[in-house]
């Protein structure tokens, strides 16, 4: 595993690197050095990811995004913003990073799983007419996914008959 100081210095090389790229005429968009750098930066957040480094590593897919943000890896690097922002418990951040990832995948089962996942986060905030605007969205969009299934049964259990008086 690599440690933090090589990971540092292999993310400086590769920004000056960009900066050279820069400055070449070469189109950004389709040079190997471009996937180069891609790479590098992924790989940069991957390796804080995998050690536990959260800040770091959030700031690296960050940057991933705002260069790449429709890169065959940018659904994974949601994921993974999402996991931090859940383990720092910015629960309204995770849900607005749910409800892109539901934006990107719709209506399939990934769509259903992203969409629950941002109910699920609005609940734990107390917005319960939000999180369950989100889930009624499942049943009628995504009925036959497994988080239509999840919606049903919550829907039952807390779905709570008036209660009735012995005056």
């Amino acid at each position: 595993m690599r440690s933090s100081k090589t990971t540092l210095i292999t993310l400086t090389i590769a920004l000056v690197f960009s900066g050279v790229l820069a400055g070449t005429g070469i189109s950004a968009e389709d040079s190997p050095q471009r996937e180069h750098q891609k790479k590098l930066i992924f790989d940069m957040g991957e390796s804080l990811f995998q050690e536990k480094k959260y800040d770091l590593a959030f700031r690296q897919y960050a940057e991933f995004m705002d260069l790449y943000p429709r890169d065959r890896y940018s659904v994974m690097v949601l994921e993974r913003m999402a996991y931090i922002y859940e383990k720092k418990q910015y629960f309204e951040k995770a849900a607005e990073v749910y409800l892109e990832l539901y934006e990107r995948k719709g209506n399939t089962y990934e769509g259903a799983y992203y969409l629950f996942r941002a109910a699920e986060h609005y609940n734990y905030l107390g917005l319960d007419m939000t999180a369950e605007e989100y889930m009624r969205q499942i049943l009628e969009n995504i009925p036959d996914s497994p988080e239509a299934q999840r919606v049903k049964i919550i829907m039952e259990k807390t779905d709570i008959p008036p209660e009735t008086s012995e005056f």
